[in-house]
């Protein structure tokens, strides 16, 4: 889930944390894109070794 795979439209917004195993975890939800990809950037840029991603549905995957 590293490519941003969200669209742009309606809310909410899901930010995800996925690790090496490909399981997907649920971080928090945004009504606003620009306030969940400002703080992915912000983990991201932090070098987490996981990939924090916004995206617009849940995955199938989704650990809560």
């Amino acid at each position: 889930m590293s490519d941003d795979v969200s669209v742009e439209g309606e809310g909410p917004f899901f930010l995800i944390r996925e690790d090496f195993h490909y399981n997907a975890f649920y971080v928090d939800e945004f009504e606003k894109r620009e306030d969940a990809q400002k703080l992915a950037d912000e983990f991201n840029a932090k070098g987490h070794k996981q990939t924090f991603s916004v995206v617009t549905e849940l995955p199938m995957n989704i650990i809560r």
